[in-house]
């Protein structure tokens, strides 16, 4: 029987996927990044420096779906918020409202377990269009 989990729950692809993501540089900007939870479902989220003009942040969570082996890849813009707070639900549903944030649950990206490039993909995107709006 295992005594600590070192690994928080977070499956092996999820963590692949965190190291892998090291390598990219995703904003010239402060990029935060803490554990996820939402049930059974356990990640990182990435907070990406607030637009100074909008006064927001982008918030992108990565983890492994509960219900598959997929990787599900979400995002929003929000109020910047310091720390673990921000990677709640209860937090994004309290901040957004609830019709908001089930507007982003249903826009999840879901993507194979097996294809981290295609994750990466999808984060790098999230953070490209967030640049440029911020830019404009």
């Amino acid at each position: 029987m295992q005594t600590v989990d070192l690994d928080f729950g977070i499956h092996h692809q999820t963590w692949a996927l965190a190291r892998m993501l090291q390598d990219y540089e995703l904003t010239d900007r402060y990029v935060a990044t803490t554990f996820w939870k939402n049930g059974r479902e356990k990640g990182f989220l990435l907070e990406i420096d607030h637009n100074k003009k909008a006064d927001k942040s982008l918030y992108i969570v990565f983890f492994q779906s509960r219900n598959s082996d997929n990787i599900v890849v979400e995002s929003w813009e929000g109020k910047r918020c310091y720390g673990e707070a921000a990677g709640t639900p209860e937090w994004r549903e309290e901040t957004f409202g609830k019709e908001r944030s089930e507007k982003a649950y249903k826009l999840r990206d879901y993507i194979d377990h097996a294809d981290l490039k295609a994750a990466i993909g999808t984060i790098t995107n999230y953070a490209d269009d967030f640049q440029k709006e911020r830019a404009a």
